[in-house]
């Protein structure tokens, strides 16, 4: 839907003129492992068809309403143990050992059940091979790849650890960045601030709704979504989501971290007062029960759902839970 279909309904000097609340919600989330974006090995081949899935699925049928946010974090490596064991003699049910962190786990797979999910035939047999990072599948006439990510998280295993936070941007366009055209505060995450040797590196996209209650000094009171409103244009919109994210997950961060994430920090400020934004409130729920869509909470360790509001009082911005 064409964004600003709405824009006319209400005189833009009353809302230039009126104090308003945004209410921020998660549309969808997306998550890609770095190993199909900076990594040299097997799994970067897949890079331009990853590429090619973000682009479809972060605007479908070209719909640029809205721009995307994207995550960079970490999170303790999980690896296959090479050895499979097989449970019966035709060798169709095995199962594989894997270690999340240092914390191994066990999962019982059978053979036809991941051939099927790769769409291929196994009428006449199929193979694996099994490497640290993901697994082949063949019958003879064709072969695919399948993430270990991937294949435990499709079949129904649950992650126990989270993700880690570093880093928060946004893209104009997610098929380059931040697979490419890297800045400072992101080179610096890549290649300075983690252990490349124990952890992994994870791409998060995610799309935002926007709600926005306006209010006059006359009583007149109006609730409408900011896309079709457009009463702030797509690039200031999701900017003012970006620089949300990051006082609420980067806030604890050491002072000199880099100077764009505390420029970052610190724009909100003029941003809500500019826009006469009273309040922001953000709900991100994310819809699937499995830690590869939740987060190391610094505020509320052991809640999956975080729920805050950034407020504009007296020039100051406080950060608190949520208004009920």
């Amino acid at each position: 839907m064409k964004r600003g279909l709405f824009q006319e309904i209400i005189p833009e000097e009353f809302i230039n003129s009126s104090t308003r609340n945004w209410n921020i919600s998660l549309l969808k989330s997306l998550d890609i492992w770095g190993e199909f974006a900076y990594s040299d090995g097997k799994l970067s081949n897949y890079k331009r068809t990853i590429k090619r899935h973000i682009v479809n699925y972060i605007y479908p049928n070209d719909d640029f309403d809205r721009y995307p946010i994207y995550f960079i974090s970490i999170r303790p490596k999980t690896r296959f143990n090479k050895f499979v064991k097989f449970l019966s003699a035709d060798r169709k049910y095995f199962t594989l050992t894997f270690f999340e962190g240092l914390i191994p786990h066990f999962k019982k797979f059978n053979v036809e059940d991941i051939a099927n999910f790769l769409d291929i035939d196994c009428k006449n047999g199929v193979t694996l091979q099994v490497e640290s990072k993901y697994v082949v599948c063949s019958n003879g006439a064709e072969k695919k790849v399948i993430s270990i990510y991937d294949l435990l998280h499709e079949f129904g295993y649950h992650f126990k650890l989270k993700n880690k936070i570093l880093y928060v941007g946004y893209s104009e366009n997610p098929e380059n960045r931040p697979f490419e055209g890297f800045h400072g505060g992101l080179t610096q995450i890549l290649y300075g601030v983690f252990n490349r040797n124990m952890n992994d590196i994870f791409i998060n996209y995610q799309q935002f709704h926007v709600n926005s209650f306006i209010s006059s000094q006359k009583g007149i009171y109006f609730q409408a979504s900011n896309t079709m409103l457009n009463e702030v244009d797509v690039k200031t919109e999701t900017k003012i989501i970006e620089s949300t994210l990051i006082k609420y997950y980067l806030e604890k961060k050491r002072k000199n971290f880099n100077k764009e994430i505390g420029y970052l920090k610190n724009r909100i400020e003029g941003e809500l007062a500019d826009l006469n934004i009273h309040e922001i409130t953000m709900v991100l729920n994310y819809y699937q029960s499995n830690s590869m869509f939740r987060y190391k909470d610094p505020r509320m360790k052991n809640k999956d759902i975080p729920e805050f509001s950034i407020k504009n009082v007296d020039g100051k911005i406080l950060l608190t839970p949520a208004s009920t």
